[in-house]
């Protein structure tokens, strides 16, 4: 594996989150692929946290860099949200590890997808439910929206609830768009109009093509796609993510980065390496 591009893994990177202050200012530490983790105040939340490893039939590892530390360590998150069933957004062997380190963490994932947790383990009462536009409160005045997904489509149980999901959070004056893994619609464009054009968003930049497909991978926007989202809502800041830790499932974030450049509106962003941390406001 490659640790070259890995900025701090184990004790320093978990010190560092840890060790940071409770302010009013909202921290990210990026940890691979969708994964990040939030600090607002005394609020820590994890979102498409994936700690484990990730193996093919043939039992060899996909991951392009390791686990930046043991899903047990994850012990001080109040929430941890998973936007969808995959195993490199949702993944029992790092959910269940968290799960009996904290009695007290909390998981939100798509309502057709809770029985995948509590079947795995994890007591009823300490999985949430999320269903598209039904806000969740956190804590004080920190709340998340869930926001449907378009993983190539929307699906939708009998129900009529979806099984991919986006979060857009609210935190203090802050508005986080977590977007999981989407393509950009026209219904998602006025899903976070309604919901508040976010502050910084995260999204999927490895785009879609044949090849995936006949491996089944499920693609998502690629960089131009990813831009012209930015552009659109006027979203101040926007950062590449989904491109760096599984063979076969990579693409270059510079590409996002240049897209923003040739568009007239230039949406500020910002490229993160695994474990590195940005102050969000």
């Amino acid at each position: 594996m490659n640790t070259d591009i890995v900025a701090l893994q184990g004790a320093a990177l978990l010190n560092e989150i840890k060790s940071m202050p409770a302010m009013d200012s909202v921290h990210l530490w990026y940890i691979g692929q969708m994964g990040v983790i939030l600090r607002s105040g005394t609020l820590t939340i994890a979102l498409d946290p994936v700690l484990n490893d990730l193996t093919d039939a043939e039992g060899r590892t996909r991951r392009l860099y390791p686990p930046l530390f043991p899903p047990e360590e994850l012990d001080f998150a109040d929430f941890v949200l998973c936007t969808h069933n995959h195993a490199d957004h949702l993944n029992m062997a790092t959910l269940l590890p968290v799960s009996r380190a904290n009695p007290e963490t909390r998981f939100i994932v798509p309502a057709p997808e809770a029985k995948v947790l509590t079947e795995g383990g994890i007591p009823e009462d300490r999985v949430i439910p999320a269903e598209a536009g039904k806000r969740i409160r956190l804590s004080g005045d920190a709340q998340v929206c869930p926001v449907a997904a378009a993983h190539e489509e929307y699906r939708r149980d009998a129900a009529g609830r979806d099984y991919c999901l986006g979060y857009h959070l609210m935190l203090g004056r802050l508005r986080v768009y977590h977007a999981g893994d989407t393509l950009v619609t026209g219904k998602l464009l006025q899903d976070l109009r309604e919901a508040g054009a976010p502050d910084v968003a995260l999204l999927p930049v490895n785009g879609r093509d044949e090849e995936r497909h006949a491996r089944g991978i499920i693609g998502n926007m690629n960089a131009e796609e990813a831009a012209c989202l930015a552009a659109s809502l006027g979203i101040p800041l926007s950062i590449p993510l989904h491109c760096d830790m599984v063979k076969g499932n990579t693409a270059d974030p510079q590409a996002f980065v240049r897209a923003c450049g040739e568009r007239k509106e230039k949406p500020r962003c910002r490229v993160l390496r695994p474990g590195e941390h940005l102050l969000l406001g």
